[in-house]
């Protein structure tokens, strides 16, 4: 609680003349509101490698040294969370790679596991949130990037190819048969998975 007074220079002679030089105190209190502060936390492996196809991986340990905040706010709740894939390299954007992502932000445990068909590079961006909110400005997330790469397989490449010269010797028969009516097949317009799953070919007419 404070009290105020407001006074300027002139005569304090109230008594005498009923006139003073300061004013009526004033007061007032003043509440100094709690804000919550990130939380924060330590990617111990920054980057991440798997096999196209290879199932649900374990990293332990993947996340360390997560706390919510300042001593007052240790026992608010935390979590994790996948807040963007970006494609680094490859023919894949990032919607849809993971087909699950856990991170325990207990243990800081970490399962994931790729979609089927998928290799390049990667870079994930993982968000630690807590429950103090965001009221007054408050921070109740922090962020971090990780690097994954998946490699493709051999036998997925090996497929891969001997499909395009099966689509490449097919043009070449449409072309005998029917010359100028096709240009170039659109190979790069489809997915190699769509063009393993039997998806159909883009010619451009």
């Amino acid at each position: 609680n404070f009290t105020v007074w407001l006074a300027d220079d002139g005569a304090d002679d109230v008594e005498a003349t009923g006139e003073g030089n300061m004013s009526l105190p004033q007061s007032f209190d003043l509440i100094v509101r709690r804000v919550n502060q990130a939380p924060s936390f330590v990617i111990a492996v920054a980057n991440l490698s798997v096999a196209e196809g290879a199932g649900e991986q374990l990293v332990r340990r993947f996340a360390t040294q997560m706390r919510a905040g300042p001593g007052d706010e240790a026992s608010q709740r935390l979590s994790f969370a996948v807040e963007r894939v970006e494609t680094l390299r490859g023919p894949w954007g990032g919607e849809g790679l993971l087909l699950s992502w856990n991170l325990s932000a207990t243990t800081g445990d970490l399962r994931f596991a790729v979609a089927p068909f998928r290799h390049g590079r990667f870079r994930i961006t993982v968000a630690l949130r807590d429950d103090g909110g965001t009221a007054l400005s408050g921070q109740d997330t922090a962020r971090a990037t990780v690097e994954l790469e998946v490699a493709a397989t051999r036998g997925f490449a090996a497929a891969e190819a001997e499909y395009e010269v099966t689509v490449l010797e097919t043009r070449l028969l449409v072309d005998e048969l029917f010359p100028g009516l096709l240009s170039r097949p659109n190979l790069t317009a489809l997915a190699p998975s769509e063009r393993l799953a039997g998806g159909g070919l883009a010619y451009y007419v």
